[in-house]
């Protein structure tokens, strides 16, 4: 009798995350419920305690047991049960966030206009300085931007950042052997390159980097000196040189370089000059395209110590060498000369 007390019903078959399973709580909510029901309430109220202890002895043996019995109607309720479920048109579904980061370069267009296509690697754009021959000299691709720090009128400090547009226009000069000027304009910047060679003339490399803006762009919000304009630099030294490059070959990075840009006499602004997938050269005279490219160091990118600083100091020193050689000859062959007088007297 007990047994029957415990057939399964479909009260007691639930799903939980998808997933039919019998609800062995269920079976013996359901058992107490029969035996209450079937048995007196004064004989119930001396026997619940002894009820209870054998009940929850035959629910967890019949549950076990049931629950193999019942495979059969499991799927059986698993196949029925996407016609019972509440169904969702998948076009109706939440629109789900994109979380893939763009590059900065599709992020801000100012115009549909872009350079006449060139061919080289890479989707950035080429920004290209013809001479006044109509001959290509000088050559950048980047994925760039320039992040602003600045003193608002509160003396707070903030960051801004603003992109160098496709359509930023090119200008410059090439008509130097030894130094040319890369500019590219838009908006209220100025963006200038200047290139020079070493003294030898075997490399080339970025001699200044400046940043001329006006502090009315809108990028300056609540900026302290409003209305004025600044020119921020980035200048090689005798032992730093910038972006050094064998005369011939395009400078080329795969990872972000950081220029930092400063103005201490004008200005408390300072700016940093992202640049993502660089290729750059100047002085070139062979054809219209990069040239064979030098790939930045994994450390210390876009930086290289001067050889004109080893060339002069070695050069002293030979210079000393050889003074004190002659010097020690000459004073030799004086003492010598000098002894042979004194023996013919």
């Amino acid at each position: 009798m007990a047994c029957k007390l415990f057939t399964i019903t479909p009260v007691e078959l639930v799903v939980e995350n998808n997933i039919p399973h019998i609800d062995c709580t269920g079976l013996f909510n359901t058992f107490r419920r029969r035996f209450e029901s079937a048995v007196e309430p004064i004989v119930l109220a001396g026997l619940t305690p002894v009820v209870m202890t054998v009940g929850a002895v035959c629910w967890l043996l019949v549950c076990s047991a049931q629950q193999e019995a019942t495979t059969e109607e499991l799927e059986q309720l698993v196949t029925d049960l996407p016609a019972a479920l509440p169904t969702q048109s998948v076009d109706k579904l939440p629109p789900v966030a994109n979380q893939r980061k763009e590059p900065r370069k599709s992020e801000q267009k100012e115009t549909n206009n872009k350079p006449p296509p060139t061919s080289g690697d890479g989707d950035n754009v080429i920004y290209r300085l013809n001479s006044e021959g109509g001959n290509t000299c000088i050559l950048l691709r980047v994925d760039a931007i320039v992040s602003f720090k600045y003193t608002t009128k509160l003396n707070q400090r903030q960051e801004s950042d603003i992109f160098i547009p496709n359509s930023a226009t090119v200008d410059g000069d090439c008509t130097g052997d030894d130094q040319q000027t890369l500019i590219l304009k838009w908006k209220s910047f100025v963006l200038i390159w200047s290139f020079r060679k070493t003294p030898g003339g075997e490399r080339w490399y970025v001699d200044k980097i400046e940043l001329k803006y006006d502090t009315t762009d809108h990028i300056f919000e609540h900026i302290k000196d409003k209305g004025r304009s600044y020119t921020l630099t980035k200048s090689s030294s005798h032992n730093q040189l910038l972006l050094p490059t064998p005369v011939g070959y395009s400078y080329w990075c795969d990872r972000e370089i950081d220029i930092q840009l400063t103005n201490t006499k004008q200005t408390d602004t300072t700016a940093t000059l992202l640049l993502r997938d660089l290729t750059i050269e100047p002085f070139i005279f062979k054809n219209d395209e990069f040239g064979v490219g030098y790939k930045c160091s994994a450390i210390g990118a876009g930086s290289f110590r001067s050889e004109t600083a080893p060339f002069i100091v070695g050069s002293t020193l030979a210079a000393v060498c050889l003074f004190t050689v002659a010097g020690y000859g000459i004073y030799r062959y004086i003492k010598i000369k000098k002894v042979q007088y004194d023996t013919m007297e």
